[in-house]
C-alpha cells in the first residue's frame, strides 16, 4: 500500500532554532509513522525579506528613532543578520522536504495546490495573530478544496483569549478539521469554549521524536567542562545567573547568540551556530543556564542538570513540561539555592517521567493518525 502524503503548513523559515527543529521533527515524526511528509514552502509578507535593511528601518520597534538613529540600526542589523539568516536557509534547503514552488499568498496556493492526501497545520504558533495583528488563513488551510483531510499536529495560538469577530474567523476556519491537536491547555479550553470537544493537548515534535535521533543529528564537540548559556529573553536573569555558577566552579560559559549586538561579556559568544552544533552544544554542556522553552526541552533530551530562568511572558510552556515530568526543581531564581536543589535532583525520575509522557504523546498521535484519510 502506497503511503499516504502529508504537506505541513509552518513557521519554517522564522529564523530561530525552535521553529526550525520543531519543523524537522514533524516531518521525522510522520515518516516513522509511515506517511510521506513534505512542507509548503510558503512565504508570506510577515517573513518575506525578513532581516532586510528596508524591512528594519520600517518596523515598528525603529519608528520613533530620529531618522539617522533609524538608518545606523538598520544598518547594524541588517549586516548582523546575513549569518543568522544563511545558517537558517541553508539547513532548511538542505535538509527539510520542501514543495518545489515557493508559494506566497493563500491564492498562490489556491491557484497551483500542492497535491497531497492530508493537509496539516503546525506545529508552532500558526493560529496566533499577535504578531501579524491579522490571522493568515493559509495557516488555517484555507486553500485546501472542499473535502479535503485537515488535521493540526501541535499548533498553538499563543494567546489563551480572543475577541468575538477572532473567535468567530477560528471557528469557521477549523470547522472542516478532521483532528484537531493543540500545544497548550489554554488552546484545549478555547476551542473546547468554541464547541470541540475532541481535542488533544499534544507535545512539541521536538519531544516526539526518540532522543537517539537527537544524538545522532548532534555535531559532537570536542570541548569539554562548559557551561552553555542560551538567552533569548532581555527581561531574564539567565546570563547573571549562569556567571555566577561558572566562577564558583572554575568552569568557561559557550554562549550561544544569533546577532553580533549580543554579544555577552566574560563568555565564548558563538554567533548563529549551525543548527546541528546547536544541538550538539546542549548534548556537550555540563550544564545549560536557559530562559528557552526549545533550551529546556534539550537539556531534559540530553539528561542535562538545567536552570531555567523563567521570562515575564511566554513561560507557559516551560513551567507546563517542567511540571509533567516532576522538574520544577530545575527553575531558577538563585544560583546558591538552585546548586542545593540540584544536589538532591533525582534525574534518573525526571528521565523516566519524561520518556513516560513522550511514548504517551507519541502513541496517542499515531494512533489518531492511523483513523484518518
Amino acid at each position: 500500500m502506497p503511503k499516504k502524503s502529508v504537506a505541513i503548513m509552518t513557521y519554517h523559515r522564522a529564523y530561530n532554532y525552535g521553529a526550525a527543529l520543531q519543523a524537522y521533527a514533524t516531518v521525522q515524526y510522520l515518516k516513522d509513522a509511515g506517511f510521506e511528509p513534505i512542507i509548503i514552502d510558503y512565504c508570506p509578507n510577515n517573513i518575506l525579506g525578513y532581516g532586510t535593511f528596508r524591512n528594519l528601518f520600517n518596523d515598528v520597534s525603529n519608528m520613533n528613532s530620529a531618522f539617522p538613529i533609524r538608518v545606523a540600526k538598520a544598518f547594524l542589523k541588517s549586516l548582523g543578520n546575513r549569518k543568522r539568516i544563511s545558517t537558517f536557509d541553508r539547513f532548511i534547503d538542505r535538509e527539510m522536504p520542501l514543495t518545489n514552488k515557493r508559494y506566497f499568498s493563500c491564492q498562490e496556493l489556491k491557484d497551483d495546490l500542492p497535491e497531497a492526501d492530508i493537509y496539516c497545520s503546525g506545529s508552532d504558533q500558526v493560529w496566533n495573530n499577535y504578531y501579524t495583528k491579522k490571522f493568515d488563513p493559509s495557516y488555517f488551510l484555507a486553500f485546501a478544496p472542499s473535502g479535503s483531510t485537515c488535521i493540526s499536529i501541535a499548533s498553538s495560538f499563543g494567546k489563551s483569549s480572543f475577541n468575538e469577530e477572532d473567535s468567530a474567523f477560528i471557528n469557521n476556519q477549523l470547522s472542516k478539521y478532521t483532528y484537531l491537536s493543540v500545544r497548550e491547555t489554554s488552546g484545549i479550553k478555547l476551542l473546547r469554549e468554541m464547541g470541540y470537544s475532541d481535542v488533544d493537548l499534544m507535545l512539541d515534535p521536538t519531544l516526539l521524536v526518540s532522543p537517539d535521533t537527537w544524538s545522532h543529528f548532534a555535531k559532537d564537540t570536542d570541548e569539554e567542562n562548559y557551561v552553555l548559556l542560551y538567552q533569548l529573553h532581555g527581561d531574564s536573569d539567565t546570563a547573571n545567573c549562569a556567571r555566577a555558577y561558572a566562577k564558583q566552579h572554575g568552569l568557561k560559559i559557550k554562549s550561544i547568540i544569533t546577532m553580533p549586538y549580543q554579544t555577552k561579556p566574560g563568555c565564548q559568544n558563538i554567533i548563529a551556530p549551525d543548527v546541528h552544533e546547536w544541538v550538539g552544544l546542549f548534548k556537550g554542556a555540563n550544564c545549560v543556564f536557559t530562559d528557552s522553552f526549545h533550551g529546556t526541552v534539550f537539556s531534559l533530551v540530553f539528561n542535562k542538570p538545567v536552570a531555567v530562568t523563567l521570562p515575564s511572558h511566554f513561560s507557559t510552556r516551560i513551567t507546563t513540561l517542567l511540571n509533567a515530568v516532576g522538574a520544577n526543581d530545575l527553575i531558577c531564581s538563585d544560583v546558591q539555592e538552585w546548586s542545593s536543589r540540584v544536589r538532591n535532583i533525582d534525574f534518573t525520575d525526571i528521565q523516566r517521567e519524561l520518556a513516560s509522557l513522550c511514548a504517551e504523546k507519541q502513541a496517542l498521535l499515531r494512533d489518531r493518525l492511523s483513523h484518518i484519510g
